[in-house]
């Protein structure tokens, strides 16, 4: 079981208004958290998106304007014949570099590991950020480099971008003139 409180970190765990930017993956802080009398469940938790550019519960002057009202989800699942309600988010304090892929983050510490368990990894890791200045990599070994270099997954990369470079060289000789 894992506890919220405010403060805490979240990640949404569903697209609640896509157009806006309340999307799946996306990153919060829990601001408030309301309840109704006598209820266990919160019926609302206050959540901060600085990306949110949908309507405004608060003023656009106001330091609570990016706080949204986030509301629990009724989901049924069909193959238990059983419903269950809880908020779409989880906690993210950390995430891991898969999740990671396609984010950009303000600020990370990026614990790489002894080894390169699929080829590209470290580079979306440290790609996350937009300054060199806001992240921060624990030590590794420096073979973990070397072995990169010298991995056969690179080797069969390396072949397979040649050829897809082949292909768009000869698809461009072959068509140039209608391009001209």
């Amino acid at each position: 079981m894992h506890y919220i409180c405010i403060d805490s970190k979240i990640t949404l765990t569903n697209n609640l208004w896509t157009a806006k930017g309340l999307v799946n993956g996306a990153n919060g802080i829990i601001k408030d958290i309301l309840y109704k009398p006598n209820d266990n469940l919160p019926f609302a938790i206050l959540i901060e998106f600085n990306e949110y550019t949908g309507p405004r519960l608060f003023r656009e002057n106001d330091p609570k304007r990016n706080w949204i009202p986030i509301n629990p989800l009724n989901i049924f699942s069909k193959a238990l014949n059983m419903s269950r309600t809880q908020f779409p988010i989880r906690l993210a304090y950390a995430l891991t570099i898969h999740k990671g892929q396609g984010q950009t983050l303000k600020r990370i510490i990026v614990e790489l590991g002894k080894k390169e368990a699929t080829l590209g990894l470290t580079f979306v890791a440290l790609s996350r950020v937009k300054n060199v200045n806001d992240f921060l990599i624990h030590p590794f070994p420096l073979d973990r480099l070397t072995r990169i270099k010298n991995s056969s997954l690179l080797e069969g990369r390396v072949k397979e971008e040649n050829r897809l470079n082949n292909i768009v060289k000869n698809t461009l000789s072959k068509y140039r003139s209608l391009f001209n």
